[in-house]
């Protein structure tokens, strides 16, 4: 009986140390799982970088341009801006909110940002040209408030001269009254 015994207790010693070697292994799997991960973001470029966390906002379509790093964010969500004004709507602000969060979050002191405003394609050109600087204006003033640096901004009005949607639809025209955003490394 006692041989018994002691062949039961060595048993389970030896596997306890297969199980703490198994979980053992396990973590340790983990671990370098987490740090490859880690070292594979660290090491995408700074373009690459905030491109692949402003893809993961829903309410985004990010172009990139690998070859200049310049980066179009534009945002796909209607209802930005009321019919004839530059007032920011609480949805575009949060939108906004979250994309200067990664942009400070990756150093903002890299980038030039230029807001560009547009309108849908109803109204006189040069009412629709001065109604897409004041929503740049807007917008570029919001990312200042939020800790973009000013002298890194720029804003530019484009009228209803790039349409996203067509203007024939409610929806369509409240898409195209919108600003986009063009970030672009800075080389100095």
């Amino acid at each position: 009986m006692r041989s018994v015994l002691i062949s039961v207790v060595f048993m389970t010693l030896i596997l306890g140390c297969e199980l703490l070697k198994i979980t053992s292994e396990s973590d340790a799997s983990a671990t370098n799982a987490e740090e490859s991960r880690a070292s594979n973001i660290s090491e995408l470029t700074a373009d690459k970088r905030l491109v692949q966390q402003l893809r993961e906002d829903p309410h985004l379509s990010v172009q990139h341009n690998a070859t200049d790093g310049s980066i179009i964010v534009v945002i796909r969500s209607g209802n930005l801006f009321n019919i004839d004004g530059a007032t920011l709507s609480s949805t575009f602000t949060q939108i906004l909110d979250r994309i200067v969060e990664i942009i400070i979050m990756n150093t903002a002191a890299n980038y030039e940002i230029t807001s560009i405003g547009h309108t849908d394609e109803y109204g006189d050109p040069q009412f629709n040209m001065m109604v897409s600087k004041k929503r740049a204006e807007a917008v570029q003033d919001y990312l200042v408030s939020k800790g973009i640096d000013r002298t890194l901004t720029t804003i530019e009005g484009k009228g209803s001269q790039e349409q996203i949607a067509s203007s024939k639809t409610v929806q369509g025209r409240n898409v195209n009254r919108r600003v986009d955003l063009l970030i672009r490394l800075r080389t100095n």
